[in-house]
C-alpha cells in the first residue's frame, strides 16, 4: 500500500507462513522489525544536467522530496541514499512489533507510523513525524517448527502518489556560472512517469517562472501539522501541494499550459526564458490519475550579489541531444534532437564501429539555443550498437546573440570568439540473435498423466517438464537445473545462488570511443591577458620574491 507523509502515514503488512509444500502453519510469531529512513538531499551543487530529470523540490530543503534523476528508488535505482554524517536531517527512527498468524497461515498489522513515532525518539520519547522522501524498511523474521529461521524484507517510500513528474531542462543550469544566461532560449522536456518508468500521456502540467530571493521558501514537511481524523489527514495529504502558493514569489509573465505524449519536444521557451540578471524558479504542477497533485521545481540564475561576487566566467559548453528512442534496430532511422549554445554553428556527426563508420556534416543556422533534429541511419555499421560524435564549430559570435541580457563579467573572459564543442550520444542496437525476451521461454512442470501445472514437486516423486522455445535458424542448447528450494531461500536478501541470465551475459555490445577536446577553457580576452601580466609585473616590482608555482591562465582561475 501507499504511504503518506505526516501523521497520515500508515501501511498494511499481510505476512504467510508456510511449509514448502503450501501448508499453512498457525500461531506463528513473526517479528517485525522496522526502520524509517530520514531522507536527505544529496549535496546539491546548484547543478542540473540535461541528462537527468529533476523530480520534486531538490534545490530548496534538506529533507524535501526530491532527487536528481528519478522517483524515489524505484525507477533509476541509486536516487535514495541515507542522511550522511553531519546532516541536519532526523536521526532514523527504530521499533519492532510482532504477529501472530491465525488458522489460514496468514497475519495483518497496520503500521501506523504516526503512533509508533510516539514512542520512537531518543529515551523513548517522541521522534520527528516523517516526510515525503524517507524510506521505510521492513524485516520479518520466523523461527520455524524445525528451529529454521526465515527471513524475508521490504522497503516502501513514504509519497503521495505511486506517480512523479519529471522536469527535463533544455540546457544545464549551473548556479556558480549562471547558465543559461538571461535572454538567452530556456526550455523544458516534461513527462508525468509510473513507478515502472512508464510515460503517462494526456496529462495536463502547468508551468510557471516565479522570482526568487535564494533562501528556501519551505522549512517543514506542511502535512506535518495537520489534525483531524484518519480519513481527513489522507484526503489533505493527498490532495494538498507540497508548497502553498504564496510559498514563491511573484510570478513572471503567463503559464504555460501543456499535455504530456510521447514526443521528445522541448517546451515553454517563451515563458521560461530569463528576463532579467536575477534568480527565479521553475515550477510545474500536475495531478496524477488519483487527483494527487505532483509538484517539480528548479532554480535558476543568480542574485545580484552572486553576479557581483563571481562575474561570469564560462559560457555554456555543452551539447544537448535527445534520442527519439530508447533502441533501435538496423534498417532504422534516429531522430536526434539538438540544442546548440551557437548561433550559426556547423555540426559533423561520426557514427558507427570499424570501417563502417559514416559521417554527415550539418549547418545549424538561427539563434544559440535553437532546437534541431537530425536523422542518423542505422546500417551493419551499428549492429550491436554504436557511439555517434557530434562536433559543433561556431564562427565568431556576436556580442549581443551571446549575452542579450548584460550581466557582471569577467575582464578576462572573451565571449565573441570561435568555439568548438563535442558530444558523444550512445545508439543502443539489441543483439536479438543471442538474446530471448522476456517471457519468451515457456516451462510448464506437471505430474505423469497430468495436464494441470504444479508449483511444488515432493521429494521422491517423478515429474514432468516440457520446454518451449521461440522460433530459431539454430537450434538451442538446454540445461535444467532442479535444487531444493529450502537451500536457495538460505541467506534471504545476500543469498548468491539467484540464477543468471545466461543469454544477457552472452549478448554481444559495441561500443566506439572518440578522443575529442573543447575550447571553452581558452576564451581569454587579449585585455584580459594584458590585465594579468600588468598584475604579475606590479607583483614582482612590489616584491621580486614572490612566487606563484600554480596560475592557470583562463577566466575561472
Amino acid at each position: 500500500n501507499l504511504l503518506l507523509p505526516g501523521p497520515a502515514a500508515s501501511l498494511d503488512i499481510n505476512v504467510r507462513t508456510t511449509t514448502y509444500s503450501g501448508t499453512s502453519v498457525e500461531g506463528a510469531k513473526v517479528e517485525l522489525k522496522w526502520t524509517l529512513h530520514r531522507f536527505s538531499s544529496m549535496s546539491h551543487s546548484g547543478f542540473h544536467s540535461p541528462d537527468d530529470p529533476v523530480v520534486g523540490l531538490h534545490d530548496f530543503k534538506p529533507g524535501a522530496p526530491a532527487v536528481m534523476g528519478s522517483t524515489f528508488g524505484s525507477v533509476g535505482g541509486g536516487v535514495w541514499r541515507p542522511p550522511s554524517r553531519g546532516s541536519q536531517s532526523p536521526s532514523d527512527s527504530h521499533g519492532q512489533v510482532t504477529v501472530v498468524t491465525g488458522r489460514d497461515g496468514n497475519g495483518t498489522i497496520t503500521l501506523a507510523l504516526a503512533t509508533l513515532l510516539e514512542e520512537a525518539g531518543e529515551g523513548g520519547g517522541p521522534a520527528a513525524p516523517c516526510s515525503e522522501g524517507d524510506k521505510l524498511s521492513i524485516t520479518a523474521r520466523w523461527t520455524g517448527p524445525t528451529r529454521e529461521v526465515v527471513t524475508a524484507h521490504l522497503t516502501s517510500i513514504v509519497k503521495r502518489s505511486s506517480y512523479h513528474l519529471a522536469v527535463t531542462p533544455s540546457r544545464p543550469v549551473d548556479k556558480d556560472a549562471g547558465t543559461p544566461l538571461p535572454g538567452t532560449p530556456l526550455s523544458v522536456y516534461v513527462k508525468v512517469l509510473s513507478e515502472d518508468g512508464d510515460s503517462l500521456s494526456g496529462s495536463s502540467v502547468t508551468l510557471t517562472l516565479h522570482e526568487w530571493d535564494g533562501n528556501a521558501p519551505l522549512h517543514e514537511d506542511p502535512t506535518a501539522k495537520l489534525q483531524g481524523t484518519a480519513e481527513q489527514l489522507r484526503e489533505a495529504a493527498t490532495k494538498s501541494g507540497l508548497l502553498p502558493v504564496d510559498s514563491w514569489g511573484e510570478q513572471v509573465g503567463d503559464a504555460c499550459m501543456i499535455t504530456t505524449d510521447d514526443s521528445s519536444t522541448a517546451h515553454c521557451t517563451s515563458t521560461l526564458t530569463l528576463p532579467k540578471a536575477r534568480k527565479y524558479v521553475v515550477l510545474a504542477r500536475a495531478k496524477d490519475p488519483n487527483g494527487v497533485e505532483l509538484v517539480s521545481a528548479f532554480a535558476v540564475g543568480k542574485t545580484a550579489s552572486e553576479w557581483r561576487d563571481r562575474p561570469l566566467w564560462t559560457l555554456d559548453d555543452s551539447v544537448t541531444i535527445h534520442q527519439d528512442k530508447h533502441e533501435y534496430a538496423v534498417g532504422d532511422v534516429a531522430s536526434l534532437s539538438l540544442i546548440s549554445p551557437f548561433q550559426n554553428a556547423s555540426a559533423l556527426f561520426i557514427w558507427g564501429n570499424g570501417a563502417g563508420r559514416k559521417s554527415k556534416q550539418i549547418k545549424l543556422g538561427g539563434a544559440l539555443g535553437k532546437r534541431h533534429v537530425i536523422n542518423v541511419e542505422i546500417g551493419e555499421e551499428c549492429r550491436f550498437g554504436c557511439t555517434v560524435l557530434v562536433l559543433l564549430i561556431a564562427p565568431d559570435q556576436p556580442q549581443g546573440a551571446v549575452l542579450p541580457v548584460e550581466v557582471p563579467i569577467s575582464p578576462m573572459l572573451d565571449v565573441t570568439l570561435p568555439r568548438a564543442l563535442s558530444r558523444t550520444v550512445r545508439l543502443k542496437v539489441p543483439d536479438t540473435h543471442r538474446s530471448f525476451a522476456e517471457g519468451a521461454i515457456e516451462m510448464v512442470v506437471t505430474q505423469p498423466g497430468e495436464t494441470e501445472p504444479v508449483a511444488v514437486v515432493e521429494p521422491g516423486s517423478n515429474a514432468t517438464v516440457r520446454l518451449v522455445l521461440p522460433a530459431a535458424e539454430a537450434g538451442a542448447e538446454v540445461s535444467i537445473f532442479v535444487v531444493d528450494k529450502a537451500m536457495l531461500d538460505v541467506g534471504g536478501a545476500g543469498n548468491p545462488h539467484h540464477a543468471a541470465r545466461l543469454d544477457q551475459r552472452f549478448e554481444l555490445s559495441c561500443w566506439e570511443k572518440f578522443e575529442t577536446e573543447n575550447t571553452v577553457q581558452g576564451l581569454a580576452s587579449l585585455k584580459g591577458y594584458r590585465q594579468t601580466v600588468a598584475t604579475a609585473v606590479r607583483r614582482a616590482e612590489h616584491d621580486p620574491w614572490v612566487y606563484d608555482n600554480y596560475w592557470e591562465l583562463h577566466p575561472g582561475s
